[in-house]
């Protein structure tokens, strides 16, 4: 990309809301220039007038592009077809919310720590700690299989990998290797034998790439004191190469497990088609059901609430 796409640094003050469009900011440059020449040649009434005229119609163009904003944005809003992530992103971009607000001085050991580069070594111990699982004497029980079938082999092919490249968002931020969506879109299927020579290297030789392994991690603050890194949890950005392989990996496991009814009917997270909050609907409806039984008396439920689990799970 540095040695064969033009490329050049700018500089993007975010000072004007995003309704000021480039006409917008065109006519606001030129009421300035209206107003020094007022002032250039002493105050003169007819530059007055024509200051005053053109700064009125300024502002009606700024209302009018103002209103025609937050118009589409309630129209996008009001949309059945809008996406929850989309829907929720044009809510904090209207109430100005931020997702990566700025890291307050963190307090450890009764000391704050006001250095970027001391922060984020903070950040880094902690979050390393949370990974490592806890060593106990504890033992797995033993497993019975519940079909004969096993995956042997996970398949990788051509149109598998160029379709999932075709899917990937250009916007989005790219991982630690550098290698952003929009540079493998424009590759296409230019990248799919190497790519295909890597990940069959991989799955064949059991050893992953380490770049892969790094992560650009951003600190989330969740709730509480924003000035104790416990309250914060990390927000992941990893190569999107790697992403593609788990990708394959995992329509290959997911098909299986479907295909062989190994997972329960129960499950609802993380299933395409299916949410947590079906799950919830038919808790509820179990508990009307319990409540409107002239048998039972009672209704009883008991919640398991695991903290981080996904981080303190031995891989």
């Amino acid at each position: 990309m540095s040695n064969f796409i033009p490329n050049e640094l700018k500089i993007i003050v975010p000072r004007y809301p995003p309704w000021i469009t480039k006409p917008l900011k065109a006519m606001l440059k030129r009421k300035n220039r209206f107003f020094k020449n007022y002032k250039r040649h002493g105050y003169k009434l007819v530059d007055k007038a024509r200051l005053d005229n053109f700064r009125k119609e300024c502002q009606e163009a700024v209302e009018t592009a103002k209103l025609t904003y937050l118009s589409n944005m309630g129209n996008k809003l009001n949309n059945p077809n809008t996406t929850q992530k989309y829907y929720w992103k044009i809510i904090n971009k209207v109430m100005n919310k931020c997702k990566a607000p700025k890291i307050p001085p963190l307090l450890t050991s009764n000391e704050f720590i006001r250095s970027c580069k001391e922060k984020a070594k903070l950040f880094t111990d902690f979050f390393s700690q949370q990974c490592k699982p806890v060593i106990n004497d504890s033992v797995l029980p033993n497993f019975n299989y519940l079909n004969n079938e096993k995956i042997e082999h996970i398949p990788i092919e051509n149109e598998d990998i160029i379709s999932l490249i075709r899917k990937l968002n250009p916007n989005k931020a790219n991982g630690s290797d550098g290698i952003s969506g929009q540079m493998l879109i424009l590759c296409d299927d230019s990248v799919i034998l190497p790519l295909r020579i890597i990940f069959n290297n991989i799955l064949s030789t059991a050893v992953y790439p380490d770049m892969w392994k790094l992560a650009n991690v951003t600190p989330i603050f969740k709730k509480g004191d924003k000035q104790l890194t416990k309250n914060y949890r990390p927000i992941s950005l990893l190569p999107i190469c790697g992403k593609i392989l788990e990708k394959i990996i995992f329509n290959n496991l997911y098909n299986h497990l479907t295909t062989h009814n190994l997972i329960t009917k129960n499950q609802s997270g993380f299933r395409p088609g299916d949410s947590t909050t079906n799950q919830l609907i038919d808790l509820v409806d179990e508990i009307h059901h319990a409540f409107d039984s002239t048998k039972s008396l009672e209704v009883r439920a008991v919640f398991l609430h695991i903290s981080e689990a996904f981080d303190k799970v031995w891989h």
